[in-house]
């Protein structure tokens, strides 16, 4: 996963890219992403850009290391059931 995110107080905006394994297919998403900062935790929308694909997920990041690192889950829905899916992801800034 690759974010980037534009803050304004406690509002976040950006968009985040991740790229997806199904089986042999790997997919690439982009999500436009809206969300807030508050009491060292970041949680936020995303949404597809690409309307032809019905993709959404949520995060609930725990803010590490002043700002250095992101600690929480990513949870999308998954075809072909459609239910959610949910991944532990460590974020490190660049």
């Amino acid at each position: 996963m690759v974010l980037s995110i534009d803050q304004s107080a406690h509002d976040l905006s950006g968009t985040a890219t991740v790229e997806v394994k199904v089986g042999d297919n790997h997919t690439k998403l982009i999500y436009s992403v809206i969300g807030v900062i508050w009491e060292g935790f970041l949680t936020a929308n995303f949404r597809s850009v690409d309307r032809t694909q019905v993709q959404f997920a949520v995060v609930m990041f725990r803010v590490k290391d002043g700002g250095k690192a992101l600690v929480g889950q990513y949870v999308h829905n998954a075809p072909p059931e459609d239910e959610p899916v949910p991944t532990q992801i460590y974020l490190v800034r660049k």
